[in-house]
């Protein structure tokens, strides 16, 4: 047997997924695959055990995420918000990766410069095709938005009329060096123009 790469599983799971038309991807599975195979099929769950499911699935991970919110907390405590450079023109970027991960997202300033991404976020479009304005990425200072993947952490809140974005290339001791303010009509502004561009993308097909 050979040695398996994760690039090689990740590729194959995602053809599995477009084989049977299940919008998913491979980082997804963790959480969220068991729900997108009830919905994404097109048929409604005939049994009271999938409702069951779906509603517990649903009570779980809200729970979960909240209380992950309330963990990110004292990163945000610790972090010194003078140190947070202001951006202007600022931008959520779709960019194509390759055929097996789709379209991808990261945030540009005016220069189209990388400010800060989400590495593992496969096909975005199919996500935010589905989105809106209450989906966008925040929270507050006790309670923000943070994600985390392998060698990658991102944290996003809201003070006044600003975001805060702080980004660490460590999921275990993160640093967060790297460190934004953004004014939040500008930063609303952009995550609603990247929705409707990713409805364009997906309708193209």
């Amino acid at each position: 047997m050979s040695q398996l790469k994760p690039d090689t599983v990740m590729q194959w799971y995602g053809r599995l997924a477009e084989r049977l038309g299940i919008a998913t991807t491979f980082h997804k599975l963790r959480d969220f695959s068991a729900t997108e195979l009830i919905i994404d099929r097109g048929s409604s769950p005939r049994s009271g055990n999938a409702w069951g499911f779906l509603h517990v699935f649903e009570k779980v991970c809200c729970g979960y995420y909240r209380r992950m919110s309330e963990m990110y907390t004292p990163l945000v405590s610790a972090l010194d918000l003078d140190d947070f450079v202001k951006v202007e023109g600022f931008e959520v970027s779709l960019f194509w990766r390759s055929n097996e991960s789709g379209w991808a997202l990261r945030f540009v300033d005016g220069n189209g410069e990388s400010l800060a991404e989400f590495p593992w976020w496969d096909h975005v479009e199919r996500d935010l095709a589905r989105w809106n304005s209450s989906n966008i990425p925040g929270g507050t200072a006790s309670r923000p938005f943070g994600d985390f993947e392998q060698s990658w952490f991102i944290l996003i809140w809201r003070i006044g009329d600003d975001v805060f974005i702080a980004q660490a290339d460590s999921d275990d001791e993160p640093d967060f060096r790297e460190r934004w303010r953004v004014s939040n009509t500008d930063y609303l502004a952009a995550w609603n123009a990247t929705l409707f561009r990713a409805q364009e993308i997906v309708g193209e097909g």
